[in-house]
């Protein structure tokens, strides 16, 4: 849900500090003269399940609030338009507005965020012709008289109640209403870990963008691709499970890091699986064999390779791998198998991710494109200065 950002600047600027009463969730459309006659806020926490079944816990956050302005329903509505609001009903005495749902890639789309919606329903009298206007002199006539001291006693209370229908037949309320549900997977593995790696250290909610591009064979050219996003659920020591968004859908939780030997990078939509292929990393231990040896044996899609095929380190290298926005210089070892598949991989003995395949037959490159940090957490990286967090 998107959130404004300098639409209301200027409003903001003169209302001074939000008021506490506001829920924070509407403290962004707030505007001068507006005033606030009652809120509510309920949140709710229970056990569920997303849309491929993966255990978790949904929390419900609910909002309401009924805003009071004394000038027209239809200034109440500019201003909401102003701080980011669509129309969506129009009607003589009622317009109802909402925010809309912003356009969002995989890169920065929350899989967990199940329903989002911020709504307005303004509601003020329509008055023909110069009759608001008239009703406005008036009530500014019963001000003036008020004002005056010596007023008798009854005459006081008469005007008093006089002004304040009138104020309130003028009014307009606006009604607001807010709405979140989230999931939290809740996936437990063996030996659970804060962290793998020390290159790039990978945590629980790390993000991982990857792409698949089709190679021009003529061109020898590399097509655009879309991304697909791992989202680090679960880490343990020897075991990770990723939820996988863009393009496809899908639950992996690889229970063997140490040992596999299968990559095995091909995801299909809805896959949920507990398996031994370890994409996006290579097992760990063909990694140290291939760095402390120069060979080693892995399958690398189980549709071609029938058993483990050879796979030679044929050099170290250092690549660029985009983490928080930024380009960071990091050491890797290239390799080749026997198929003649050629590998890019982080040299990272407890974080080996592949950062580059080129998959003999398949006429495909799979590339990490970037590393998306936690929130909450930056990390200092040789030669890097530490990166804010996302």
């Amino acid at each position: 849900m998107s959130r404004p950002d300098d639409a209301f600047t200027k409003l903001k600027s003169t209302a001074g500090a939000p008021s506490p009463d506001w829920p924070e969730e509407f403290r962004p459309y707030r505007w001068e003269g507006a005033e606030i006659t009652s809120s509510d806020v309920t949140e709710d926490d229970r056990a569920g399940r997303d849309s491929l079944g993966t255990p978790g816990r949904v929390t419900e956050r609910r909002a309401v609030a009924v805003v009071r302005e004394k000038r027209t329903g239809a200034l109440a509505q500019r201003l909401l338009e102003e701080a980011g609001m669509r129309v969506l009903v129009t009607e003589p005495d009622r317009t109802e507005l909402s925010v809309p749902r912003p356009v969002l890639g995989p890169e920065t789309e929350d899989p967990f965020l199940l329903e989002s919606r911020l709504t307005a329903s303004v509601r003020g009298r329509s008055f023909p012709g110069q009759q608001r206007s008239m009703i406005e002199a008036k009530c500014e006539a019963l001000r003036r008289e008020l004002a005056d001291t010596a007023l008798p006693a009854p005459r006081r209370g008469s005007v008093e109640t006089m002004l304040r229908n009138l104020e309130d037949g003028l009014a307009t309320q606006i009604e607001m209403r807010f709405l979140e549900r989230r999931f939290t997977p809740e996936l437990k593995v063996p030996q659970p870990v804060d962290e793998i790696g020390t290159v790039i250290p990978v945590r629980r909610r790390t993000r991982i963008v990857y792409r698949v591009n089709s190679i021009d064979q003529e061109k020898g050219a590399e097509g655009e691709a879309d991304a697909m996003v791992f989202h680090v659920v679960a880490l343990g020591a020897r075991e990770a499970a990723v939820l996988f968004t863009g393009g496809v859908h899908g639950l992996r939780h690889i229970h063997d890091l140490v040992e596999g030997r299968s990559h095995h990078a091909w995801f299909a939509n809805r896959e949920t699986a507990r398996t031994d292929a370890t994409a996006p990393w290579i097992g760990r231990a063909v990694f140290r064999e291939l760095r402390d040896h120069g060979t080693s044996e892995v399958v690398i899609h189980k549709r071609r390779d029938a058993g483990p095929v050879s796979i030679e380190k044929i050099g170290e290298d250092r690549s660029f791998v985009r983490v928080d926005g930024r380009p960071v210089d990091v050491p890797v070892i290239r390799c080749r198998t026997s198929r003649e598949d050629d590998l890019v991989i982080l040299d990272d003995a407890d974080n080996p991710l592949v950062l580059r395949l080129v998959e003999t037959g398949a006429e495909l490159v799979r590339t990490i494109d970037a590393i998306l940090t936690p929130p909450g957490h930056g990390y200092r990286l040789p030669g890097a200065e530490r990166l804010a967090a996302v």
